[in-house]
């Protein structure tokens, strides 16, 4: 039996590793929208979460990406999953997709006012 650390492992985006860099996790999240799916892959944890307690049926988590491993989830699997994110390459991945996003947004307004700032990293 995988832990769920493993199924996050196998969640990874194909052609990511632990050893990425920046620029790499950047070229990868940016093509076929796949930073995107990743981001609303962990809400749908947290809403899946959010349903339990309230009492609703739960959903199995969707993986709409290319992965590096095959996964097989069921409805429970949100619950441990969201738990096992803390330290995981998964969510280094994640957050660097988002940070990324977060630093073009403030570089555009801080631009358009005539400052300057950060610029985020572009995808080759």
């Amino acid at each position: 039996m995988t832990t769920y650390q493993d199924k996050l492992n196998n969640m990874i985006p194909l052609g990511l590793t632990s050893s990425s860099s920046k620029q790499e996790i950047i070229n990868i999240t940016y093509a076929n929208n796949v930073g995107n799916n990743l981001l609303k892959f962990i809400q749908d944890l947290k809403k899946n979460i959010i349903r339990k307690n309230n009492g609703q049926m739960m959903c199995p988590p969707r993986i709409t990406w290319r992965t590096t491993g095959s996964v097989t989830l069921n409805c429970i699997d949100s619950l441990f999953l969201y738990g096992a994110l803390r330290n995981s390459t998964f969510l280094k991945i994640v957050n660097t997709y988002g940070k990324n996003i977060q630093i073009h947004k403030q570089y555009l307004y801080m631009r358009s006012q005539g400052k300057s700032y950060l610029k985020p990293i572009k995808p080759q």
